[in-house]
């Protein structure tokens, strides 16, 4: 028994396909546009930045 790949295809290369084709089953996926991704992964990580610095500085309390 041949197993198929999983439908729709979100990563790999799309050949045979236009910019506009491409463009057109991208908008298909549930994956957000690469300016939202970005945006998340920005806040993620000044979120992260703010709590190491607070982090070092309970630290430097707990240490006086």
């Amino acid at each position: 028994m041949v197993e198929e790949a999983p439908t729709p295809y979100r990563y790999g290369v799309w050949g045979g396909l236009t910019p506009a084709q491409r463009h057109r089953l991208d908008a298909t996926l549930d994956q957000p546009p690469v300016g939202e991704y970005l945006g998340r992964l920005e806040a993620a990580l000044e979120a992260a930045q703010a709590a190491q610095a607070a982090q070092v500085a309970r630290g430097a309390t707990d240490a006086a």
